[in-house]
């Protein structure tokens, strides 16, 4: 198989998300900014705490915490887990700065938000999750790669795997040539 096959799989399953989240679009588009809006307000407080403590636990313990200081460490995990939590428009710099290696962006908000729209839709969340949603028309803007090459032959990574049993669920009609793709689990290269 050659790179060009893998190519070609790629662009006919991410056409098949598209055309199964078609019929959706009103929908998601009516549940997008109500369900943004709400996870926003619920994990602010949150972030909001991990931080507020973590600045007050550098304040008064910063250069007597050891590296195995549990107040220390503790403060610092919450922190960066609420951080990963929270967009990046409103992360305080701090923030951005501690978690800037993760390259996490916004990965757990957008797959939080995609995952409570599925359900809102009874779409199934693998559908949803490697879609790039147009936040003014709830139409699919784009799909992450779904499958790869991998020692010179296509792969489904963990998205297109998932994206193809989700669409099989659906009751969608897939091509044969990936029923043998399903099988093989690659990361998310």
């Amino acid at each position: 198989m050659s790179s060009e096959k893998a190519e070609q799989l790629n662009a006919t399953l991410k056409g098949l998300v598209t055309e199964a989240l078609e019929p959706y679009s009103e929908e998601i588009l009516e549940t997008w900014e109500e369900t943004k809006d709400k996870y926003v307000d619920e994990i602010m407080p949150v972030y909001e705490r991990a931080s507020g403590l973590r600045s007050e636990v550098v304040r008064w313990y910063g250069s007597g915490m050891g590296e195995r200081d549990p107040v220390g460490r503790i403060s610092e995990l919450m922190h960066v887990v609420s951080t990963l939590m929270v967009p990046v428009y409103a992360r305080s710099d701090w923030s951005k700065e501690m978690v800037a290696e993760t390259e996490a962006k916004d990965q757990f908000c957008n797959l939080q938000l995609r995952n409570t729209i599925s359900q809102s839709i009874d779409v199934p969340f693998p559908v949803l999750a490697p879609t790039m949603i147009d936040d003014e028309s709830g139409e699919v803007g784009d799909v992450f790669d779904l499958v790869i090459e991998a020692g010179d032959e296509p792969r489904l990574n963990s998205f297109g795997r998932a994206a193809l049993l989700g669409l099989i669920e659906m009751g969608k009609e897939v091509p044969e040539e990936f029923n043998g793709l399903l099988n093989p689990v690659t990361g998310m290269e």
